[in-house]
């Protein structure tokens, strides 16, 4: 898993600047999830709509097809999908200088023309 991570990272960094990798808080980093079911919230059932025609209630209850019904839930984690990171990125703000539209005496010098910039007090270093 760390040398899929690591390309991410390259890719994520060359593409994207302003965006950066962090660990998943859901699975501490390990891409799998042991804990209470996310669908039915450990419940082991879900209400489901029920057309009224087949059953002639509006709510069912059904059992969880994610948990199976016991309402854990050991599995790859439903955030990061196993991959262990989340791609985030620093806030922007809109460019004041072009006002967003990325041009201001032709391409914008403070926002590059990108039309946002880095929140300020933070940095990609």
């Amino acid at each position: 898993m760390a040398s899929i991570v690591v390309k991410i990272t390259q890719v994520i960094i060359e593409t994207y600047p302003d965006r950066f990798l962090v660990t998943c808080g859901t699975c501490g980093g390990n891409g799998r999830f042991n804990g209470t079911c996310h669908v039915c919230k450990g419940k082991g059932r879900v209400f489901v709509r029920v057309p009224p025609e087949l059953s002639g209630q509006d709510v069912g209850l059904l059992q969880c097809g994610t948990c199976g019904g016991d309402g854990r839930f050991n599995g790859t984690c439903h955030i990061c999908k196993g991959v262990g990171v989340l791609v985030a990125c620093f806030p922007r703000i809109v460019c004041g200088t072009c006002g967003g539209d990325g041009r201001y005496n032709g391409t914008c010098h403070v926002c590059k023309g990108v039309g946002s910039v880095l929140l300020e007090g933070l940095s990609t270093y």
